[in-house]
């Protein structure tokens, strides 16, 4: 696969990364120790924690993986799950959105007769 592909599918694991480290349940009790453990991430003048920031987060997640990328090829396998994860997710929306205008369609019908 060319250099460009494996850096698209790196920029998609990034975001899936940012995305669980925000929304996945399992991983808020770790976020939240983190951000008691270290009050030295916490800027005052906007008044926010470094892990509490979907931009900063996704920089520094950016920052890992570029080093993952040129020192560990092997990384690899996890960034196709995690791209396979995340497209899932994005087909998963779109077939719920479906299936909801679908309902809402035979609801109205239903309301007519």
């Amino acid at each position: 696969m060319s250099e460009f592909i494996w850096i698209l599918l790196y920029v998609v694991t990034c975001e899936s990364i940012v995305q669980l480290i925000f929304t996945a349940a399992p991983l808020q009790g770790i976020r939240n120790f983190i951000i008691r453990m270290t009050p030295f991430l916490y800027n005052k003048k906007f008044n926010t924690h470094l892990l509490e920031c979907r931009y900063c987060v996704s920089f520094w997640v950016g920052i890992i993986l570029s080093i993952l990328y040129f020192k560990v090829p092997e990384t690899k396998y996890v960034v196709v799950a995690l791209v396979i994860h995340r497209l899932s997710n994005h087909f998963h929306l779109v077939f719920s959105l479906i299936r909801d205008r679908q309902l809402e369609i035979r609801i109205r019908r239903n309301k007519r007769s």
